[in-house]
């Protein structure tokens, strides 16, 4: 027997009675309120107001309950639900959202949204969740939380330029279910608490005024996958841990892909590009990157790191070309990668690999297509770490350093690996280098050597001091 229950408000007379139900509440504060009846475990809304392509929705609360639907029953020609909750409840979706046609659905709720592991989303566009108290459109026009009434809403156009106000502090996102739009997803809050997975078909943007937080479980890997553009930014920090199965790539683009802070960037785990991937702050300034245990840079495209590195042996791979801004300091093993042909190098010593301009990638697989152009932006051709290099020994083994470009130059400052091997290799271009320092720091052990200093290019090589020696105890 289907249960059909209707709720609606006129005026300021309230007509439902039972909402609480559906966990999905409408108030009056639009020109056409949102109805919303109950069918079986599907709850239905209809109604709102509709202002040109965009439907208006405003609810009191807004939760969909595990092995239940939200049905936005919206008109085929509707482009944009803009959907607002105006009560104190935080949002909790545990079950499947979905719409009609390839409308996009934006869901505020100022107070938080929580996303449990059975969370789903059927939409044929793009979705947006935020704990902003507020959508502005590019005409000055407002669809507000804080002040509900005030101004009229307009036809308004909604892409592109739609930007958030701003959460309160506290205010949260949390996923653990599988949010897969058909289009763009995005997710923006003062903090995002992130696990489960994130699916988008086209650009995949999270946001966070505070820190991204991201973590796998030993069941469920953690997956941000877009088919376009990847977007990571956390104001205050992004820390990333997703180490439980190392066999998948956790972060993957079809695009570019971005990761963007000012406070400390954490990332153990593997990111995958199919454009360009870089790493810089929110203010231009050099900023920080750390890894404790295990990453892996993969890119079709450039790889551009505007910070400082420090942590564990890194790994970087890439079609087009390579540049760190910063300094990097390995402190200890790469103990957590996957099998592959540098397994060895990088978890029984402290070592730098890089390798641009490759036919294919060991690590990313994103995709086989052919080589991209190389970058004419502000990119060098080839490897380019503009910062010092210093490598601490392991179990008294010094570091390795391997760089290698396929095309372009080879250009370094100083480099310490404490005993440890420098090889550097320009195929089809220089080297130019400052300080290559392989000597042995050690003072136990009067009869080891140095690490050996291998230069290859097949143009010039342009060198500073070279040091491969024992420093010897003074008495």
């Amino acid at each position: 027997m289907t249960q059909a229950l209707t709720c609606q408000f006129a005026g300021a007379i309230v007509l439902y009675a039972n909402c609480a139900i559906a966990q999905i509440t409408p108030d009056s504060s639009l020109p056409n309120n949102s109805n919303v009846r109950l069918d079986g475990n599907t709850t239905i809304i209809e109604g709102g107001t509709t202002r040109g392509a965009n439907l208006f929705h405003s609810f009191e609360e807004f939760s969909v309950p595990n092995a239940n639907t939200t049905f936005f029953n919206n008109a085929l020609d509707i482009q944009n639900i803009l959907t607002r909750v105006t009560g104190k409840s935080i949002s909790n979706i545990d079950g499947l959202i979905r719409t009609n046609g390839t409308a996009n659905l934006f869901l505020l709720n100022p107070n938080g949204i929580v996303f449990g592991q059975n969370a789903r989303l059927d939409i044929g566009g793009s979705f947006s969740a935020t704990t902003a108290s507020s959508f502005k459109f590019p005409n000055g026009t407002i669809f507000s939380v804080t002040n509900p009434q005030a101004p009229p809403l307009l036809s308004v156009s909604i892409t592109p330029g739609l930007q958030y106000g701003a959460s309160q502090p506290g205010a949260t996102i949390t996923n653990t279910g599988n949010l897969a739009p058909k289009q763009d997803l995005t997710l923006v809050a003062d903090k995002l608490d992130l696990q489960g997975h994130l699916k988008a078909g086209r650009d995949l943007t999270l946001q966070a005024q505070d820190t991204v937080r991201v973590r796998d479980s030993v069941k469920t890997p953690f997956l941000a996958q877009a088919g376009g553009i990847l977007i990571i930014e956390g104001n205050q920090g992004i820390d990333i841990l997703a180490l439980n199965h190392p066999t998948q790539i956790p972060f993957v683009s079809g695009g570019d892909f971005s990761l963007i802070s000012d406070g400390i960037i954490s990332g153990d785990a593997r990111f995958a590009s199919g454009g360009n991937f870089s790493l810089r702050s929110v203010s231009g300034k050099v900023a920080d990157f750390v890894s404790l245990y295990d990453p892996i840079i993969s890119s079709n495209g450039d790889v551009d790191i505007a910070a400082n590195y420090t942590g564990s042996s890194l790994l970087v791979e890439s079609k087009g070309n390579i540049r760190f801004e910063g300094d990097i300091n390995i402190t200890t093993p790469d103990t957590s990668i996957p099998a592959g042909q540098d397994t060895a190098t990088l978890s029984q010593s402290t070592a730098l690999i890089m390798r641009s301009g490759q036919n294919t990638l060991a690590y990313g697989g994103v995709n086989s297509g052919n080589i991209p152009a190389f970058s004419s932006g502000n990119v060098p051709q080839g490897i380019t770490l503009g910062g010092d290099v210093s490598l601490q020994p392991f179990n008294s083994t010094g570091g390795i350093v391997s760089l290698t470009t396929a095309s372009g130059d080879v250009s370094t400052k100083s480099m310490i690996t404490n005993g440890g091997e420098i090889n550097l290799k320009a195929e089809n271009g220089s080297i130019t280098t400052d300080i290559l320092d392989s000597s042995s720091l050690s003072n136990s052990d009067s009869n080891r050597n140095g690490g050996a200093i291998t230069l290859s290019a097949q143009d010039s090589i342009n060198t500073g001091s070279l040091f491969v020696r024992i420093q010897v105890k003074e008495y």
